[in-house]
Protein backbone atom coordinates (compact mmCIF):
# COMPACT_ATOMS: atom_id res chain seq x y z
CA UNK A 1 0.00 0.00 0.00
CA UNK A 2 1.15 3.66 -1.17
CA UNK A 3 1.21 6.60 1.28
CA UNK A 4 -1.56 8.57 0.43
CA UNK A 5 0.40 12.12 -0.01
CA UNK A 6 -2.71 13.67 -0.49
CA UNK A 7 -4.96 12.96 2.39
CA UNK A 8 -2.49 12.84 4.41
CA UNK A 9 -1.47 16.61 3.40
CA UNK A 10 -4.92 17.80 3.35
CA UNK A 11 -5.50 16.33 7.10
CA UNK A 12 -2.75 18.00 7.90
CA UNK A 13 -3.46 21.21 6.45
CA UNK A 14 -7.25 21.33 8.35
CA UNK A 15 -5.25 19.81 11.62
CA UNK A 16 -2.49 23.16 11.58
CA UNK A 17 -5.44 25.16 10.61
CA UNK A 18 -6.80 24.26 14.24
CA UNK A 19 -3.55 24.00 15.76
CA UNK A 20 -3.30 27.92 14.85
CA UNK A 21 -6.35 28.73 16.95
CA UNK A 22 -5.25 26.10 19.40
CA UNK A 23 -1.92 28.12 19.92
CA UNK A 24 -3.45 31.50 20.06
CA UNK A 25 -6.60 30.66 21.61
CA UNK A 26 -4.95 29.32 24.81
CA UNK A 27 -2.43 31.90 25.21
CA UNK A 28 -5.12 34.31 25.31
CA UNK A 29 -7.12 32.24 27.69
CA UNK A 30 -3.84 31.94 29.96
CA UNK A 31 -3.22 35.88 29.92
CA UNK A 32 -6.76 37.02 30.75
CA UNK A 33 -7.71 34.02 33.28
CA UNK A 34 -4.71 34.47 35.10
CA UNK A 35 -5.30 38.36 35.40
CA UNK A 36 -8.69 38.01 36.41
CA UNK A 37 -9.06 35.25 38.78
CA UNK A 38 -5.28 35.77 40.21
CA UNK A 39 -3.10 32.99 41.17
CA UNK A 40 -4.78 30.97 43.59
CA UNK A 41 -7.99 30.79 42.11
CA UNK A 42 -6.30 29.83 38.56
CA UNK A 43 -4.70 27.62 40.18
CA UNK A 44 -7.61 25.99 41.74
CA UNK A 45 -9.22 25.94 37.86
CA UNK A 46 -6.07 24.54 36.49
CA UNK A 47 -6.43 21.69 39.41
CA UNK A 48 -10.27 21.20 38.33
CA UNK A 49 -9.56 20.93 34.81
CA UNK A 50 -6.77 18.73 34.78
CA UNK A 51 -8.90 16.38 37.61
CA UNK A 52 -12.04 16.33 34.92
CA UNK A 53 -10.16 15.99 31.85
CA UNK A 54 -8.54 12.99 34.09
CA UNK A 55 -12.21 11.77 34.94
CA UNK A 56 -13.56 11.44 31.47
CA UNK A 57 -10.83 8.47 30.14
CA UNK A 58 -12.24 6.79 32.48
CA UNK A 59 -15.84 7.03 30.68
CA UNK A 60 -14.12 6.68 27.12
CA UNK A 61 -11.89 3.52 28.62
CA UNK A 62 -9.70 3.14 26.09
CA UNK A 63 -12.51 1.45 23.70
CA UNK A 64 -11.87 3.80 20.70
CA UNK A 65 -8.14 2.37 20.55
CA UNK A 66 -9.82 -1.09 20.75
CA UNK A 67 -12.06 -0.48 17.80
CA UNK A 68 -9.81 1.46 15.81
CA UNK A 69 -7.21 -2.04 16.81
CA UNK A 70 -10.04 -3.94 15.21
CA UNK A 71 -11.12 -2.32 12.58
CA UNK A 72 -7.28 -2.26 11.09
CA UNK A 73 -7.83 -6.15 11.60
CA UNK A 74 -11.42 -6.69 10.54
CA UNK A 75 -12.41 -3.93 7.84
CA UNK A 76 -14.00 -0.94 8.39
CA UNK A 77 -17.66 -2.38 6.66
CA UNK A 78 -21.06 -0.90 7.65
CA UNK A 79 -21.94 -3.84 9.69
CA UNK A 80 -18.97 -4.16 11.37
CA UNK A 81 -18.66 -0.68 12.56
CA UNK A 82 -22.10 -0.73 13.64
CA UNK A 83 -21.83 -3.54 15.75
CA UNK A 84 -18.64 -1.53 17.59
CA UNK A 85 -21.06 1.65 17.77
CA UNK A 86 -23.63 0.15 19.83
CA UNK A 87 -22.17 -1.71 21.86
CA UNK A 88 -19.52 0.54 22.96
CA UNK A 89 -22.12 3.10 23.28
CA UNK A 90 -23.65 1.38 25.76
CA UNK A 91 -20.47 0.07 27.96
CA UNK A 92 -19.82 4.00 28.06
CA UNK A 93 -23.40 4.73 29.58
CA UNK A 94 -22.52 2.28 32.12
CA UNK A 95 -18.94 3.62 32.75
CA UNK A 96 -20.54 6.97 33.03
CA UNK A 97 -22.77 6.28 35.30
CA UNK A 98 -20.11 4.54 37.34
CA UNK A 99 -18.05 7.31 37.83
CA UNK A 100 -20.67 9.88 38.54
CA UNK A 101 -21.03 7.66 41.46
CA UNK A 102 -18.11 6.82 42.64
CA UNK A 103 -16.75 11.45 41.70
CA UNK A 104 -20.08 12.39 43.90
CA UNK A 105 -19.46 9.75 46.58
CA UNK A 106 -15.93 11.16 47.03
CA UNK A 107 -16.68 15.07 47.37
CA UNK A 108 -19.32 13.87 50.44
CA UNK A 109 -16.82 11.63 51.97
CA UNK A 110 -14.41 15.16 51.99
CA UNK A 111 -16.83 17.45 52.80
CA UNK A 112 -17.48 19.55 49.85
CA UNK A 113 -20.54 20.64 48.65
CA UNK A 114 -21.99 19.34 45.88
CA UNK A 115 -23.93 22.52 44.03
CA UNK A 116 -25.47 22.99 40.67
CA UNK A 117 -22.05 24.15 39.45
CA UNK A 118 -20.28 20.59 40.27
CA UNK A 119 -23.00 18.65 38.90
CA UNK A 120 -23.69 21.00 35.35
CA UNK A 121 -19.40 20.56 35.01
CA UNK A 122 -19.75 16.75 36.04
CA UNK A 123 -22.36 16.41 33.56
CA UNK A 124 -20.63 18.05 30.44
CA UNK A 125 -17.70 15.93 31.04
CA UNK A 126 -19.61 12.68 31.17
CA UNK A 127 -22.01 13.43 28.03
CA UNK A 128 -18.51 14.23 26.21
CA UNK A 129 -17.16 10.89 27.01
CA UNK A 130 -20.55 8.75 26.34
CA UNK A 131 -20.88 10.78 23.20
CA UNK A 132 -17.70 10.77 21.89
CA UNK A 133 -16.90 8.69 19.03
CA UNK A 134 -13.79 10.48 17.08
CA UNK A 135 -12.34 6.93 16.08
CA UNK A 136 -14.96 6.59 13.16
CA UNK A 137 -13.62 9.72 12.05
CA UNK A 138 -10.50 8.45 11.74
CA UNK A 139 -11.45 4.93 10.00
CA UNK A 140 -13.52 7.32 7.81
CA UNK A 141 -10.91 9.65 6.96
CA UNK A 142 -13.08 12.57 8.47
CA UNK A 143 -10.69 14.45 10.73
CA UNK A 144 -10.22 17.39 8.19
CA UNK A 145 -13.38 18.66 8.55
CA UNK A 146 -13.91 17.52 12.59
CA UNK A 147 -10.60 20.14 12.76
CA UNK A 148 -12.13 23.10 10.77
CA UNK A 149 -15.74 22.79 13.05
CA UNK A 150 -13.76 22.54 15.80
CA UNK A 151 -11.69 25.71 15.37
CA UNK A 152 -14.60 27.53 15.06
CA UNK A 153 -15.87 26.17 18.54
CA UNK A 154 -12.80 27.06 20.50
CA UNK A 155 -12.86 30.97 18.74
CA UNK A 156 -16.38 30.93 20.09
CA UNK A 157 -15.50 29.81 23.57
CA UNK A 158 -12.72 32.62 23.62
CA UNK A 159 -14.73 34.87 22.74
CA UNK A 160 -17.48 33.40 25.57
CA UNK A 161 -14.46 33.33 28.33
CA UNK A 162 -12.90 36.91 27.39
CA UNK A 163 -16.88 38.11 27.85
CA UNK A 164 -17.79 36.58 31.07
CA UNK A 165 -14.89 35.58 32.82
CA UNK A 166 -14.30 38.87 35.20
CA UNK A 167 -13.37 38.22 38.40
CA UNK A 168 -12.27 35.39 40.92
CA UNK A 169 -16.21 34.74 41.41
CA UNK A 170 -16.15 33.48 38.02
CA UNK A 171 -13.50 31.11 38.62
CA UNK A 172 -16.08 27.92 37.73
CA UNK A 173 -17.65 29.24 34.93
CA UNK A 174 -14.32 29.68 33.82
CA UNK A 175 -13.65 25.87 33.99
CA UNK A 176 -17.15 25.08 32.15
CA UNK A 177 -16.26 27.17 29.58
CA UNK A 178 -12.89 25.79 28.65
CA UNK A 179 -14.03 21.96 28.65
CA UNK A 180 -17.13 23.21 26.12
CA UNK A 181 -15.62 23.24 22.77
CA UNK A 182 -14.60 19.55 23.12
CA UNK A 183 -17.37 18.74 24.36
CA UNK A 184 -19.72 19.88 21.96
CA UNK A 185 -17.51 18.45 19.26
CA UNK A 186 -17.46 14.98 21.24
CA UNK A 187 -21.09 15.22 21.02
CA UNK A 188 -21.05 16.06 17.52
CA UNK A 189 -18.90 13.01 16.17
CA UNK A 190 -21.86 10.47 18.36
CA UNK A 191 -24.54 12.10 16.41
CA UNK A 192 -23.06 12.13 12.98
CA UNK A 193 -22.26 8.60 13.76
CA UNK A 194 -25.80 7.70 14.81
CA UNK A 195 -27.36 8.96 12.02
CA UNK A 196 -24.99 7.35 9.90
CA UNK A 197 -24.86 3.60 11.47
CA UNK A 198 -28.18 3.73 13.46
CA UNK A 199 -27.90 1.01 16.89
CA UNK A 200 -27.46 -3.10 16.08
CA UNK A 201 -29.36 -5.48 18.31
CA UNK A 202 -27.30 -5.42 21.85
CA UNK A 203 -25.57 -9.03 23.18
CA UNK A 204 -24.53 -8.54 26.66
CA UNK A 205 -21.79 -11.19 26.16
CA UNK A 206 -20.36 -8.43 23.21
CA UNK A 207 -20.35 -5.80 26.00
CA UNK A 208 -18.21 -8.12 28.24
CA UNK A 209 -16.49 -8.92 25.39
CA UNK A 210 -15.47 -5.38 24.78
CA UNK A 211 -14.89 -4.25 28.40
CA UNK A 212 -12.38 -6.67 28.29
CA UNK A 213 -10.36 -6.41 25.66
CA UNK A 214 -10.25 -2.41 26.07
CA UNK A 215 -8.98 -2.69 29.59
CA UNK A 216 -4.96 -1.98 28.39
CA UNK A 217 -6.09 0.64 26.21
CA UNK A 218 -8.32 1.96 28.76
CA UNK A 219 -5.07 1.88 31.25
CA UNK A 220 -3.18 3.59 28.31
CA UNK A 221 -5.09 6.21 27.69
CA UNK A 222 -5.26 7.45 31.43
CA UNK A 223 -1.79 7.09 31.86
CA UNK A 224 -1.05 9.21 29.01
CA UNK A 225 -3.89 12.15 30.58
CA UNK A 226 -1.76 11.30 33.98
CA UNK A 227 1.36 11.61 31.97
CA UNK A 228 0.37 15.03 31.00
CA UNK A 229 -0.85 16.35 34.36
CA UNK A 230 0.96 14.65 36.90
CA UNK A 231 3.76 17.59 37.19
CA UNK A 232 0.68 20.20 38.13
CA UNK A 233 -0.77 17.66 41.05
CA UNK A 234 2.90 17.52 41.91
CA UNK A 235 3.40 20.58 42.58
CA UNK A 236 0.29 21.74 43.95
CA UNK A 237 0.94 18.89 46.07
CA UNK A 238 4.37 20.61 47.00
CA UNK A 239 4.29 23.87 47.12
CA UNK A 240 0.49 24.93 47.50
CA UNK A 241 -2.13 26.28 45.28
CA UNK A 242 -0.30 30.30 44.75
CA UNK A 243 2.65 28.24 43.52
CA UNK A 244 0.37 25.97 41.39
CA UNK A 245 -0.98 28.73 39.53
CA UNK A 246 2.38 30.41 38.54
CA UNK A 247 3.28 27.24 37.36
CA UNK A 248 0.08 26.64 35.55
CA UNK A 249 1.00 29.38 33.18
CA UNK A 250 4.10 28.15 31.68
CA UNK A 251 3.13 24.71 31.80
CA UNK A 252 0.15 25.12 29.75
CA UNK A 253 1.86 27.06 27.08
CA UNK A 254 4.03 24.06 26.67
CA UNK A 255 1.17 21.73 26.78
CA UNK A 256 -0.68 23.65 24.30
CA UNK A 257 2.63 23.61 21.50
CA UNK A 258 2.32 19.73 22.21
CA UNK A 259 -1.14 19.36 21.18
CA UNK A 260 0.46 20.03 18.05
CA UNK A 261 2.46 16.89 18.11
CA UNK A 262 -1.18 15.02 19.18
CA UNK A 263 -3.13 16.44 16.58
CA UNK A 264 -0.87 15.81 13.69
CA UNK A 265 -0.20 11.98 14.72
CA UNK A 266 -3.87 11.38 13.95
CA UNK A 267 -3.79 11.52 9.62
CA UNK A 268 -0.22 9.35 9.85
CA UNK A 269 -2.37 6.80 12.06
CA UNK A 270 -5.06 6.76 10.02
CA UNK A 271 -3.16 5.48 7.37
CA UNK A 272 -0.48 3.27 9.33
CA UNK A 273 -3.95 0.83 10.21
CA UNK A 274 -3.94 -0.29 7.23
CA UNK A 275 -0.59 -0.68 6.98
CA UNK A 276 1.04 -4.23 7.02
CA UNK A 277 4.00 -4.25 4.68
CA UNK A 278 7.41 -3.30 6.44
CA UNK A 279 8.91 -1.12 4.21
CA UNK A 280 5.73 0.83 3.59
CA UNK A 281 5.23 0.92 7.61
CA UNK A 282 8.39 2.65 7.73
CA UNK A 283 8.10 5.36 4.99
CA UNK A 284 5.05 6.36 7.22
CA UNK A 285 7.06 6.17 10.15
CA UNK A 286 10.02 8.32 8.87
CA UNK A 287 7.34 10.98 7.46
CA UNK A 288 5.60 10.97 10.35
CA UNK A 289 8.89 11.36 12.45
CA UNK A 290 10.45 14.04 9.89
CA UNK A 291 7.12 16.32 10.22
CA UNK A 292 6.68 16.02 13.65
CA UNK A 293 10.82 17.24 14.33
CA UNK A 294 10.09 19.87 12.01
CA UNK A 295 8.04 21.36 13.66
CA UNK A 296 9.05 20.90 17.54
CA UNK A 297 12.54 22.04 16.81
CA UNK A 298 12.22 25.79 16.06
CA UNK A 299 10.29 25.59 19.12
CA UNK A 300 13.33 23.63 21.03
CA UNK A 301 15.94 26.18 20.04
CA UNK A 302 14.28 28.62 19.46
CA UNK A 303 12.16 29.91 23.12
CA UNK A 304 15.00 30.49 24.98
CA UNK A 305 15.68 33.83 22.85
CA UNK A 306 12.01 34.89 23.30
CA UNK A 307 10.96 33.28 26.35
CA UNK A 308 11.24 36.02 28.53
CA UNK A 309 9.01 38.37 26.33
CA UNK A 310 6.10 35.63 26.01
CA UNK A 311 6.14 35.05 29.92
CA UNK A 312 5.61 39.13 30.43
CA UNK A 313 3.51 39.52 27.65
CA UNK A 314 1.09 36.91 28.93
CA UNK A 315 1.16 36.65 32.71
CA UNK A 316 1.61 39.94 34.68
CA UNK A 317 2.03 38.59 38.02
CA UNK A 318 4.30 35.56 38.00
CA UNK A 319 7.72 35.31 40.06
CA UNK A 320 11.11 35.01 39.17
CA UNK A 321 10.45 31.24 40.45
CA UNK A 322 9.19 30.52 36.68
CA UNK A 323 12.02 31.65 34.85
CA UNK A 324 13.19 29.20 32.14
CA UNK A 325 10.54 27.36 33.09
CA UNK A 326 8.87 27.39 29.39
CA UNK A 327 12.33 26.55 27.52
CA UNK A 328 13.05 24.03 29.82
CA UNK A 329 9.82 22.00 29.50
CA UNK A 330 9.88 22.40 25.92
CA UNK A 331 12.87 20.31 25.13
CA UNK A 332 10.32 17.41 27.19
CA UNK A 333 8.88 17.54 23.94
CA UNK A 334 11.21 15.56 22.30
CA UNK A 335 10.11 12.41 24.20
CA UNK A 336 6.67 13.31 23.13
CA UNK A 337 7.67 13.09 19.79
CA UNK A 338 8.90 9.44 20.37
CA UNK A 339 5.47 8.71 22.49
CA UNK A 340 3.58 9.67 19.77
CA UNK A 341 5.47 7.81 16.49
CA UNK A 342 6.29 5.13 18.39
CA UNK A 343 4.03 4.44 20.88
CA UNK A 344 0.32 6.22 19.88
CA UNK A 345 1.18 5.22 16.51
CA UNK A 346 2.98 2.47 15.99
CA UNK A 347 2.50 0.48 18.49
CA UNK A 348 -1.12 1.61 19.30
CA UNK A 349 -1.99 0.62 15.53
CA UNK A 350 -0.47 -3.17 16.11
CA UNK A 351 -2.54 -3.64 19.19
CA UNK A 352 0.42 -3.40 21.78
CA UNK A 353 -0.45 -0.61 24.27
CA UNK A 354 1.33 -2.54 27.05
CA UNK A 355 4.80 -1.13 26.19
CA UNK A 356 3.36 2.70 26.66
CA UNK A 357 1.54 1.50 29.60
CA UNK A 358 4.72 0.53 31.27
CA UNK A 359 6.76 3.17 30.39
CA UNK A 360 4.14 5.68 31.64
CA UNK A 361 3.15 3.79 34.59
CA UNK A 362 6.71 4.40 35.65
CA UNK A 363 6.92 8.09 34.83
CA UNK A 364 3.79 8.57 37.24
CA UNK A 365 5.64 7.01 40.05
CA UNK A 366 9.12 8.36 39.74
CA UNK A 367 8.59 11.74 38.46
CA UNK A 368 6.40 13.31 41.69
CA UNK A 369 8.85 11.33 43.48
CA UNK A 370 11.68 13.12 41.94
CA UNK A 371 9.62 16.62 42.10
CA UNK A 372 9.21 16.62 45.79
CA UNK A 373 12.78 15.17 46.81
CA UNK A 374 14.27 17.99 44.49
CA UNK A 375 11.95 20.55 45.53
CA UNK A 376 13.93 22.42 48.57
CA UNK A 377 17.10 22.65 46.30
CA UNK A 378 15.87 23.27 43.06
CA UNK A 379 12.45 24.87 43.41
CA UNK A 380 10.30 24.33 40.59
CA UNK A 381 13.55 23.86 38.32
CA UNK A 382 13.11 20.41 39.52
CA UNK A 383 10.03 20.16 38.37
CA UNK A 384 10.94 20.87 34.61
CA UNK A 385 14.33 18.80 34.64
CA UNK A 386 11.93 15.86 36.25
CA UNK A 387 9.79 15.77 33.66
CA UNK A 388 12.30 16.45 31.05
CA UNK A 389 14.24 12.79 31.65
CA UNK A 390 10.53 11.61 32.39
CA UNK A 391 8.91 11.88 28.97
CA UNK A 392 12.18 11.24 26.80
CA UNK A 393 12.59 7.73 28.66
CA UNK A 394 9.10 7.15 28.01
CA UNK A 395 9.13 7.70 24.37
CA UNK A 396 13.15 5.68 24.07
CA UNK A 397 11.26 3.05 26.10
CA UNK A 398 8.50 3.31 23.03
CA UNK A 399 11.35 3.38 20.31
CA UNK A 400 13.09 0.22 21.75
CA UNK A 401 8.81 -1.71 21.45
CA UNK A 402 8.94 -0.46 18.18
CA UNK A 403 12.10 -1.74 16.78
CA UNK A 404 10.35 -5.04 15.91
CA UNK A 405 8.37 -3.60 13.02
CA UNK A 406 10.77 -1.44 11.63
CA UNK A 407 13.95 -2.63 9.33
CA UNK A 408 15.59 -0.15 10.68
CA UNK A 409 15.05 3.27 13.73
CA UNK A 410 14.90 6.23 10.82
CA UNK A 411 17.15 8.48 13.40
CA UNK A 412 18.43 10.12 10.61
CA UNK A 413 14.91 11.71 10.04
CA UNK A 414 14.98 12.68 13.50
CA UNK A 415 17.91 14.35 13.58
CA UNK A 416 17.80 16.36 10.55
CA UNK A 417 15.37 19.14 11.29
CA UNK A 418 16.83 19.48 14.90
CA UNK A 419 20.23 20.28 13.58
CA UNK A 420 18.71 22.76 11.37
CA UNK A 421 17.20 24.03 15.18
CA UNK A 422 20.49 24.17 16.37
CA UNK A 423 21.56 26.40 13.22
CA UNK A 424 19.27 28.79 14.00
CA UNK A 425 19.73 28.78 17.78
CA UNK A 426 23.38 29.42 16.90
CA UNK A 427 22.67 32.01 14.86
CA UNK A 428 20.25 33.89 17.43
CA UNK A 429 22.83 33.61 20.27
CA UNK A 430 25.68 34.88 18.13
CA UNK A 431 23.50 38.19 17.05
CA UNK A 432 22.02 38.69 20.55
CA UNK A 433 18.84 40.74 18.84
CA UNK A 434 16.24 42.46 21.09
CA UNK A 435 12.36 42.07 21.08
CA UNK A 436 10.32 39.46 20.33
CA UNK A 437 9.12 40.19 16.46
CA UNK A 438 12.69 40.59 15.88
CA UNK A 439 14.18 37.30 17.37
CA UNK A 440 11.33 35.21 15.46
CA UNK A 441 11.68 37.23 12.11
CA UNK A 442 15.43 36.29 12.12
CA UNK A 443 14.95 32.63 13.53
CA UNK A 444 12.60 32.23 10.73
CA UNK A 445 14.68 32.94 8.21
CA UNK A 446 17.58 31.01 9.73
CA UNK A 447 15.52 27.64 10.28
CA UNK A 448 14.08 27.94 6.95
CA UNK A 449 17.57 28.37 5.11
CA UNK A 450 18.68 25.70 7.79
CA UNK A 451 15.98 23.36 6.84
CA UNK A 452 16.38 23.68 3.19
CA UNK A 453 20.19 22.92 2.88
CA UNK A 454 19.73 20.06 5.57
CA UNK A 455 16.39 18.56 4.51
CA UNK A 456 16.63 19.11 1.03
CA UNK A 457 16.08 15.47 -0.06
CA UNK A 458 12.80 15.22 2.24
CA UNK A 459 11.39 18.40 0.55
CA UNK A 460 12.36 16.83 -2.75
CA UNK A 461 10.62 13.68 -1.51
CA UNK A 462 7.24 16.03 -0.09
CA UNK A 463 7.32 17.89 -3.98
CA UNK A 464 6.19 14.81 -5.04
CA UNK A 465 2.80 15.63 -4.41
CA UNK A 466 0.97 15.71 -7.48
CA UNK A 467 -0.73 19.05 -6.81
CA UNK A 468 2.84 20.99 -5.67
CA UNK A 469 4.75 19.03 -8.04
CA UNK A 470 4.41 21.46 -10.87
CA UNK A 471 5.14 24.38 -8.75
CA UNK A 472 8.77 22.73 -7.14
CA UNK A 473 9.84 20.38 -10.12
CA UNK A 474 11.31 23.73 -11.77
CA UNK A 475 13.25 24.23 -8.76
CA UNK A 476 14.41 20.81 -8.13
Amino acid sequence: MSINHRRISLTIASSLFLEVINKISPLLILHHAQKTLGLPDFGWAQIQLALFETLQPLVTFGFASYALAETSSKGDETPHLQNLFSHIFVAKIINAAFVSILYLASLHARGLAIDATSLGILAIVMLAGVFDFYWIAIVKHKIANISLISGLFRIISLIAILRFVKDPGDKALFVGLSLIPNALISIGTGLISFRFLKFSRLAGPRIKEIFYKSSPFALLVLVITILERADIFAVERSYGLAVAGAYAGPAKVVQSLSMVISSLSLPFFAEILKVNDRDTLAKHVSLSLWCLSALIAPIVFGMPFIEADVIGILFTNVSSSVDHIVSLLSVGMIGTIFVSVFGLQLLMAKGRPWPIIKACLVYVVLVPMAIWMGRDQFGLQAVALSVIVGKILVGLACLYAAKAYLPKIPWLTFFKPFMAGACMGLVLWLLHLDGLILNIAVGAVAYAIAMLVSNFREFKEIAKHPRLKRYFERWL
